[in-house]
Protein backbone atom coordinates (compact mmCIF):
# COMPACT_ATOMS: atom_id res chain seq x y z
CA UNK A 1 0.00 0.00 0.00
CA UNK A 2 1.59 3.52 -1.05
CA UNK A 3 2.12 5.88 1.71
CA UNK A 4 -0.34 9.02 1.56
CA UNK A 5 1.58 12.17 0.73
CA UNK A 6 1.20 15.87 1.73
CA UNK A 7 0.21 17.79 -0.76
CA UNK A 8 1.00 21.77 -0.80
CA UNK A 9 -0.56 24.08 -3.20
CA UNK A 10 1.73 26.68 -4.27
CA UNK A 11 1.07 30.47 -5.48
CA UNK A 12 3.39 32.28 -7.40
CA UNK A 13 4.29 35.81 -7.01
CA UNK A 14 3.46 39.27 -8.65
CA UNK A 15 4.21 38.94 -12.85
CA UNK A 16 5.05 35.68 -12.50
CA UNK A 17 4.06 32.07 -13.75
CA UNK A 18 3.37 29.22 -12.03
CA UNK A 19 5.78 27.02 -13.91
CA UNK A 20 8.61 30.06 -13.17
CA UNK A 21 8.03 29.36 -9.35
CA UNK A 22 7.78 25.71 -9.83
CA UNK A 23 11.45 26.38 -11.49
CA UNK A 24 12.87 28.16 -8.57
CA UNK A 25 11.48 25.19 -6.50
CA UNK A 26 13.33 22.62 -7.75
CA UNK A 27 15.68 22.09 -5.28
CA UNK A 28 13.43 22.13 -2.76
CA UNK A 29 11.11 19.49 -4.94
CA UNK A 30 13.52 17.01 -5.00
CA UNK A 31 14.36 17.17 -0.95
CA UNK A 32 10.42 16.90 -0.36
CA UNK A 33 10.19 14.36 -1.95
CA UNK A 34 12.63 11.96 0.21
CA UNK A 35 10.39 12.75 3.33
CA UNK A 36 8.26 10.37 5.41
CA UNK A 37 5.46 10.69 4.50
CA UNK A 38 6.48 12.78 0.73
CA UNK A 39 5.91 16.39 0.13
CA UNK A 40 4.15 17.26 -3.08
CA UNK A 41 3.89 20.04 -4.85
CA UNK A 42 1.53 21.49 -7.00
CA UNK A 43 1.40 24.83 -8.94
CA UNK A 44 -1.38 27.20 -9.84
CA UNK A 45 -1.16 30.25 -11.82
CA UNK A 46 -3.69 32.75 -11.33
CA UNK A 47 -6.52 33.71 -13.12
CA UNK A 48 -5.65 37.60 -14.15
CA UNK A 49 -3.23 37.68 -17.40
CA UNK A 50 -1.14 40.98 -17.05
CA UNK A 51 -0.95 43.12 -20.49
CA UNK A 52 2.08 42.01 -22.40
CA UNK A 53 5.06 44.69 -22.74
CA UNK A 54 5.88 45.56 -26.64
CA UNK A 55 9.15 44.93 -25.94
CA UNK A 56 8.14 41.43 -24.18
CA UNK A 57 6.05 41.12 -27.55
CA UNK A 58 9.08 42.09 -30.13
CA UNK A 59 11.15 39.33 -28.14
CA UNK A 60 8.98 36.81 -28.52
CA UNK A 61 8.59 37.31 -32.14
CA UNK A 62 12.15 37.64 -32.83
CA UNK A 63 12.87 34.17 -31.53
CA UNK A 64 9.78 32.86 -33.10
CA UNK A 65 7.91 32.32 -29.50
CA UNK A 66 4.65 32.25 -29.15
CA UNK A 67 3.00 34.79 -26.52
CA UNK A 68 2.55 32.26 -24.31
CA UNK A 69 6.34 32.54 -23.13
CA UNK A 70 5.57 36.04 -21.90
CA UNK A 71 2.61 36.21 -20.56
CA UNK A 72 3.10 37.22 -17.26
CA UNK A 73 -0.16 36.81 -14.25
CA UNK A 74 -0.81 38.22 -11.00
CA UNK A 75 -3.72 37.63 -8.38
CA UNK A 76 -4.34 41.11 -8.19
CA UNK A 77 -3.11 44.47 -9.72
CA UNK A 78 -3.18 47.66 -6.66
CA UNK A 79 -4.89 51.30 -7.66
CA UNK A 80 -2.18 53.88 -8.03
CA UNK A 81 -2.03 54.48 -4.38
CA UNK A 82 -1.83 50.93 -3.51
CA UNK A 83 -5.27 50.73 -1.03
CA UNK A 84 -7.12 48.66 -3.92
CA UNK A 85 -6.32 45.45 -5.16
CA UNK A 86 -8.72 44.53 -8.26
CA UNK A 87 -9.53 41.19 -9.06
CA UNK A 88 -8.67 39.55 -5.40
CA UNK A 89 -12.52 38.45 -5.20
CA UNK A 90 -12.12 36.34 -8.14
CA UNK A 91 -8.45 35.02 -7.24
CA UNK A 92 -9.80 33.80 -4.01
CA UNK A 93 -12.84 32.02 -5.51
CA UNK A 94 -10.47 30.52 -8.26
CA UNK A 95 -8.47 28.86 -5.64
CA UNK A 96 -11.04 27.44 -3.28
CA UNK A 97 -12.78 26.10 -6.66
CA UNK A 98 -9.37 24.59 -7.17
CA UNK A 99 -8.96 23.02 -3.85
CA UNK A 100 -12.09 21.65 -3.83
CA UNK A 101 -11.78 20.06 -7.13
CA UNK A 102 -8.34 19.24 -6.63
CA UNK A 103 -7.80 17.96 -2.66
CA UNK A 104 -7.11 17.14 -0.21
CA UNK A 105 -4.30 19.44 0.33
CA UNK A 106 -2.47 19.92 3.48
CA UNK A 107 -0.75 23.36 3.52
CA UNK A 108 -0.68 26.00 0.92
CA UNK A 109 3.01 27.73 0.23
CA UNK A 110 3.08 31.41 -1.45
CA UNK A 111 5.79 33.69 -2.97
CA UNK A 112 5.61 37.17 -2.38
CA UNK A 113 1.92 38.91 -3.54
CA UNK A 114 1.83 34.41 -3.24
CA UNK A 115 2.17 34.78 -0.02
CA UNK A 116 0.17 38.02 0.82
CA UNK A 117 -2.67 35.77 -1.42
CA UNK A 118 -2.30 32.43 0.65
CA UNK A 119 -2.89 35.11 4.24
CA UNK A 120 -6.09 36.47 2.36
CA UNK A 121 -7.19 32.73 1.03
CA UNK A 122 -6.86 31.36 4.86
CA UNK A 123 -8.65 34.81 6.30
CA UNK A 124 -11.01 33.98 3.89
CA UNK A 125 -11.85 30.53 4.83
CA UNK A 126 -14.88 30.00 7.67
CA UNK A 127 -13.34 26.37 8.90
CA UNK A 128 -10.04 26.29 10.41
CA UNK A 129 -9.64 22.59 9.43
CA UNK A 130 -9.48 22.98 5.39
CA UNK A 131 -5.71 23.65 5.59
CA UNK A 132 -3.18 22.51 8.32
CA UNK A 133 -0.22 25.34 7.78
CA UNK A 134 1.10 28.09 5.19
CA UNK A 135 4.42 28.71 4.67
CA UNK A 136 5.20 32.63 3.41
CA UNK A 137 8.42 33.17 1.56
CA UNK A 138 8.86 37.06 1.19
CA UNK A 139 4.92 37.64 2.17
CA UNK A 140 3.60 41.33 3.65
CA UNK A 141 0.54 42.28 4.54
CA UNK A 142 -2.14 43.82 2.26
CA UNK A 143 -2.64 47.40 1.55
CA UNK A 144 -5.80 47.05 0.09
CA UNK A 145 -8.19 48.27 3.34
CA UNK A 146 -10.86 45.78 2.95
CA UNK A 147 -8.08 43.27 3.01
CA UNK A 148 -6.74 44.47 5.82
CA UNK A 149 -10.13 44.37 7.74
CA UNK A 150 -10.39 41.12 7.06
CA UNK A 151 -6.97 39.56 8.13
CA UNK A 152 -7.18 41.69 11.05
CA UNK A 153 -10.36 40.20 11.84
CA UNK A 154 -9.52 36.56 11.22
CA UNK A 155 -10.16 33.61 13.85
CA UNK A 156 -8.74 31.21 11.09
CA UNK A 157 -4.92 33.15 10.86
CA UNK A 158 -5.15 32.61 14.67
CA UNK A 159 -5.48 28.65 14.85
CA UNK A 160 -3.51 27.65 11.28
CA UNK A 161 0.57 27.46 11.77
CA UNK A 162 2.59 29.34 9.75
CA UNK A 163 6.26 29.77 9.18
CA UNK A 164 7.69 33.29 7.45
CA UNK A 165 10.82 32.59 4.99
CA UNK A 166 12.70 36.08 5.26
CA UNK A 167 15.52 37.27 3.58
CA UNK A 168 17.54 39.61 6.07
CA UNK A 169 18.94 41.35 2.67
CA UNK A 170 15.45 41.74 0.95
CA UNK A 171 15.09 45.28 -0.79
CA UNK A 172 11.45 44.23 -2.34
CA UNK A 173 9.99 43.24 0.67
CA UNK A 174 11.80 44.61 3.61
CA UNK A 175 12.08 41.69 6.96
CA UNK A 176 10.13 44.34 8.72
CA UNK A 177 7.10 44.16 6.73
CA UNK A 178 7.08 40.55 6.45
CA UNK A 179 7.44 40.16 10.61
CA UNK A 180 4.21 42.35 10.34
CA UNK A 181 1.62 40.08 8.37
CA UNK A 182 3.69 37.68 10.18
CA UNK A 183 1.90 38.87 13.30
CA UNK A 184 -1.79 38.19 12.16
CA UNK A 185 -0.71 34.56 12.84
CA UNK A 186 -0.52 33.24 16.07
CA UNK A 187 2.53 32.04 17.29
CA UNK A 188 4.31 32.32 14.06
CA UNK A 189 7.47 30.32 13.12
CA UNK A 190 10.45 31.97 11.05
CA UNK A 191 13.22 30.97 8.99
CA UNK A 192 15.97 34.00 7.94
CA UNK A 193 18.08 33.28 5.22
CA UNK A 194 21.09 36.15 4.30
CA UNK A 195 20.49 36.71 1.00
CA UNK A 196 17.39 38.65 -0.53
CA UNK A 197 13.79 38.94 -2.53
CA UNK A 198 14.14 35.00 -3.74
CA UNK A 199 13.35 31.50 -2.24
CA UNK A 200 16.09 30.03 -0.10
CA UNK A 201 16.84 26.35 -1.30
CA UNK A 202 19.97 25.32 0.79
CA UNK A 203 20.29 22.07 2.40
CA UNK A 204 20.03 23.48 5.84
CA UNK A 205 17.00 25.35 4.32
CA UNK A 206 15.11 22.63 2.68
CA UNK A 207 15.52 20.51 5.97
CA UNK A 208 13.78 23.64 8.21
CA UNK A 209 10.99 23.42 6.19
CA UNK A 210 10.42 19.78 5.29
CA UNK A 211 10.46 19.45 9.34
CA UNK A 212 7.93 22.65 9.56
CA UNK A 213 5.45 20.82 7.04
CA UNK A 214 6.57 17.26 8.87
CA UNK A 215 5.42 18.65 12.10
CA UNK A 216 2.38 20.95 11.31
CA UNK A 217 0.93 18.53 8.49
CA UNK A 218 -3.03 16.86 8.95
CA UNK A 219 -3.26 13.33 7.34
Amino acid sequence: MSQPKIRILCLHGFCSTAKHLEGGLKGLQKHLAKASPPIELQFLQSPHALPIPDDARQRANKLGLGLEYVQRYSWWCASDDGTEYRGWKESVSYVKEFLKKNGPFQGVLGFSQGAAMAAVLCASMQQTNELGFVILIGGFPPRDTTLQKLISGSSTLKQIRSLHVIGEADEVVKPEVSRKLAQAFHSPSFMLHSGGHYIPTSRSDCDRIVEFVLQSSKL
